[in-house]
């Protein structure tokens, strides 16, 4: 784990496998300050109920809203943990908040590379066709989804996160895709793409990601299953410049 770029976990993780990843990734965080520890990536599927005794359970999902540089939940899964996206809004944000006028420790030093600066932590809450909201360093944004003629919704929100942990932690370049590169794989919502509003800091960024991530989901849609229109970043940078955009999702 110590070698990895990125470490990524679902809600039907087994618990006891989430917290020995949990416990890994803060002793990273703690040891040589030379060392950037992998990114955290964390997707909250499934509704709670459906996770007791089988997947993470409540109290390390909490952890995980302290400790993943990225909490992804979709409208089932927001409800369910939190009460309402506006709490789950509103807690989101205190933890990115409180982390940074804490300071640094174990679970809260500063990560290095492409997750520092002011926008880190981050989540994103998907909310289907009605599109996105994501927190950022503790500052929220709400972004609309593209329009597509939906085939089949489902692997949307897969595809929607692999989005993001492609343009926000691996560190792809749209601009120069390798052509047999897809983007995503694996069920969930249709997610978002244009934006009505802007983090502050690094915002640019956070709403190009949206973007980038919004236009895989999207693209996902337009055909039955899960696989057969998964993009390469070739064809989301396609889709983005039909609709203005740069091919990282930026204006």
């Amino acid at each position: 784990m110590a070698d990895a770029d990125a470490v990524f976990l679902t809600a039907y993780t087994p618990d006891r496998v989430s917290r020995r990843v949990l416990d890994r990734i803060e002793t990273l965080r703690g040891d040589d300050e030379t060392v950037d520890p992998p990114a955290l990536v964390f997707d909250l599927s499934g509704s709670v109920e459906e996770l007791v005794d089988r997947g993470t359970e409540p109290e390390t999902v909490h952890r995980f809203v302290h400790a993943a540089d990225l909490f992804v939940a979709d409208g089932v899964a927001t409800p369910a943990f939190f009460g309402s996206p506006s709490a789950a809004i509103e807690r989101i944000a205190a933890a990115q908040t409180g982390a940074s006028e804490r300071g640094s420790g174990p679970e809260l030093r500063p990560r290095g590379g492409p997750r520092g600066g002011s926008t880190w932590p981050r989540a994103v809450l998907t909310h289907g066709a009605d599109g996105m909201t994501a927190v950022a360093g503790g500052e929220v944004s709400r972004f609309d989804a593209f329009d597509v003629e939906t085939v089949d919704a489902t692997g949307a929100g897969d595809a929607f996160t692999a989005g993001l942990i492609d343009r926000w932690i691996a560190g792809a370049s749209p601009e120069a895709p390798e052509e047999g590169d897809c983007v995503a794989s694996g069920g969930g919502d249709v997610a978002p793409g244009d934006d009505d509003g802007i983090a502050s800091g690094n915002g640019d960024d956070v709403a190009a990601g949206v973007r980038f991530a919004g236009a895989v989901a999207a693209i996902n849609c337009t055909a039955r299953f899960t696989q057969p229109e998964l993009p390469t970043r070739s064809e989301v940078a396609s889709f983005l410049a039909g609709r203005g955009y740069a091919p990282d999702g930026s204006r």
